[in-house]
């Protein structure tokens, strides 16, 4: 029996669309998400995660997508940030947070969600890695739905209690941050 694929990935797993990650893909049943507004960020450079560190915030430069100004590359570049126009909606948020050939024991990463002056309303969605395998690793950390308000922003956050400090890769499939707007 053959292995079910979703649909926009190839036979191998990996996109049909460009400028579309494959985690992406993974994470939305395969749904290339041309009617609904969403943002999917990425990192162009590697950021360097230090041994037992409380956290980071993981920075983004590369707009894969941007459907309606969430994300502004100079200003705030570590938020996805909700517009006046979505007051009310619905969100699902995911991240990939891609290492490199570390021993990724102790890492922790999650989403932080913001009002718009600047109070933490919750850590969403948290991820803790538990085994030491000296390979890349990747880690994907998916919100449940949740209603926003206007000016409302998200940033992901790495954490690493490790004496040993971690790499955030860059690559083709590096790090990437997404809302999808629902």
């Amino acid at each position: 029996m053959a292995d079910i694929v979703p649909k926009g990935l190839d036979s191998n797993g990996q996109s049909n669309y460009p400028n579309v990650s494959d985690a992406y893909l993974r994470c939305t049943g395969g749904h290339v998400l041309h009617d609904l507004d969403y943002v999917q960020l990425h990192k162009s450079s590697t950021q360097v995660l230090g041994g037992s560190s409380a956290g980071i915030t993981i920075t983004f430069d590369v707009e894969l997508a941007d459907t309606a100004d969430f994300h502004d590359n100079v200003t705030n570049n570590e938020r996805i940030t909700v517009p006046a126009a979505f007051d009310g909606r619905v969100v699902e948020l995911f991240a990939e947070v891609v290492l490199t050939a570390e021993n990724t024991s102790g890492l922790e990463a999650w989403i932080e969600h913001y009002d718009s002056g600047d109070a933490l309303i919750n850590n969403l969605a948290r991820f803790f890695a538990m085994s030491a395998n000296n390979q890349p690793a990747q880690f994907n950390v998916i919100t449940q739905p949740l209603v926003v308000s206007n000016g409302d922003y998200f940033i992901l956050r790495v954490a690493n209690d490790s004496p040993n400090p971690k790499t955030i890769d860059n690559g083709t499939e590096g790090t990437t941050f997404t809302m999808i707007v629902n």
